[in-house]
């Protein structure tokens, strides 16, 4: 029985239906998808493998393990990449806090972030509305001649303003008298 086993297989390697490696490894390991026919032998029933597709009779493993490590090389560039631009944009923003710390009035002491941001706004609040109140104050450049300065137009008005004021005085004291 082992001989006919020894002869069918080496029928069927010669019909090219099963195939071994060098090694003597069967097709069972080459071709896991296979399909059992039975075949008939002077009256026994017999099996033998056939393959369902043909499939190459050595994988280049290290071809794939090779793609693998590039993919794996241009994630960790990738990463490292990435990871060097966040800090430096972390350190640009540290260095920004900290140079706006600095500017802002009353600072002893050293502060956080959220508390540099808070102050700026506050600051920020505060100037808006000192300026808008300075313009309102402003003399409205419409009714100063162009080469007066605002400081000269001032002390003008209050000359003209002050005459005015006493001459008033002036005029209702010789209305009563």
């Amino acid at each position: 029985m082992r001989r006919e086993g020894a002869q069918s297989r080496t029928r069927l390697a010669a019909t090219g239906l099963r195939k071994e490696t060098p090694d003597g490894e069967s097709a069972k390991e080459i071709w896991p998808a296979r399909v059992r026919a039975p075949v008939q032998e002077k009256h026994k029933k017999q099996s033998f493998t056939v393959p369902c597709s043909p499939k190459p009779k050595y994988r280049d493993d290290s071809s794939i393990f090779d793609g693998l490590v590039e993919e794996d090389d241009k994630d960790k560039a990738k990463r490292v990449s990435r990871n060097k631009s966040e800090k430096k944009r972390r350190d640009q923003f540290n260095v920004l806090i900290k140079e706006l710390g600095s500017m802002l009035p009353g600072n002893a002491r050293k502060m956080d972030k959220s508390t540099v941001l808070q102050k700026s706004i506050d600051f920020l609040r505060k100037h808006k509305e000192i300026t808008a109140q300075s313009d309102a104050s402003e003399i409205r450049q419409d009714w100063k001649p162009t080469f007066l300065s605002n400081e000269e137009f001032t002390q003008l008005m209050l000359e003209v303003c002050s005459d005015l004021i006493f001459e008033s005085f002036i005029f209702l004291e010789k209305e009563i008298i």
